[in-house]
């Protein structure tokens, strides 16, 4: 109970300067935006590199093989969105697993209730 408490307050400063949508769950940290132009990319990038130079500055890593680009639309074929976190390139994929959820690009249910049975 301590060691989470204390970990609270040590990332309790991510937060701050980023202006995407930032929920933060024990070790989990999900950035979202409502991307609807090029702008909007831009600024997820830009948050995207505060994360980075927040983990940097007070080492504590991010596991890039564990982060990845969700994309939620309606389009048959959506835009092709790229994404860095330092001088990696994020993954991008069709659906993830958050919080015992599978949320998919479509979000629909079938693959979660598949992952379920």
């Amino acid at each position: 109970m301590l060691g989470t408490f204390l970990v609270l307050i040590y990332i309790n400063d991510i937060v701050l300067g980023i202006d995407s949508e930032i929920r933060l769950f024990a070790d989990d940290c999900v950035v979202y935006r409502l991307v609807r132009n090029s702008c909007d990319s831009i600024s997820l990038q830009s948050d995207i590199n505060k994360l980075h130079e927040w983990s940097n500055k007070w080492q504590m890593s991010f596991s890039v093989s564990q982060c990845c680009i969700l994309s939620i639309h309606r389009k048959c074929t959506p835009p092709t969105l790229n994404y860095t976190l330092g001088n990696t390139l994020l993954n991008v994929v069709n659906s993830h697993s958050y919080l015992c959820v599978t949320v998919t690009s479509d979000l629909r249910w079938h693959e979660h209730v598949n992952n379920i049975i």
